[in-house]
C-alpha cells in the first residue's frame, strides 16, 4: 500500500513539473492555427479554430506536417487527432534537442479545403 502511494506521488509530481512550451499563432482562410512546441516532451500540438464560427474547435482535418530541423534535414509527420483532458488538438512526437531554428510547414485540409500554415521555432 505505501509503494502505491509513493508511486502515485511521484507520477503528481513529475507531471505537475512545469513545462515550457513556446505557442505561435497564424491565420489563414477562416482558421486560426496555434503551433504548441514542447521540447521537454518531444511533442508538438496543433489547434485549430474555425473563427467564422465563433472560434469553435475543428476536430475533422487531416493535418500533414513538414519539418525542416536545425541540421537541414526535412522530416515529413501526419499530426493525429485527439482529445486529452478535454483539449483536442493534432499532435505527434519530435527530436527537439538540437538547438536551433525549426519551420514548420503545415498543410491542414478541412471540408475539401486545402489551407497552409509556416511556423518557426528558435530552440536555445
Amino acid at each position: 500500500m505505501i509503494h502505491k502511494t509513493i508511486m502515485a506521488l511521484l507520477a503528481l509530481i513529475f507531471f505537475a513539473l512545469p513545462v515550457s512550451a513556446d505557442e505561435i499563432k497564424e491565420r489563414s482562410a477562416g482558421i486560426e492555427a496555434t503551433l504548441r512546441v514542447t521540447p521537454e516532451k518531444s511533442m508538438v500540438d496543433l489547434f485549430l479554430r474555425d473563427y467564422t464560427k465563433a472560434l469553435t474547435t475543428i476536430k475533422s482535418a487531416k493535418v500533414k506536417a513538414s519539418i525542416r530541423t536545425p541540421d537541414g534535414k526535412t522530416l515529413e509527420k501526419d499530426l493525429v487527432g485527439m482529445e486529452m483532458e478535454g483539449v483536442f488538438s493534432y499532435m505527434n512526437s519530435l527530436d527537439l534537442s538540437k538547438k536551433g531554428g525549426y519551420i514548420f510547414d503545415i498543410t491542414v485540409l478541412v471540408d475539401g479545403v486545402k489551407r497552409g500554415f509556416s511556423f518557426r521555432y528558435e530552440k536555445r
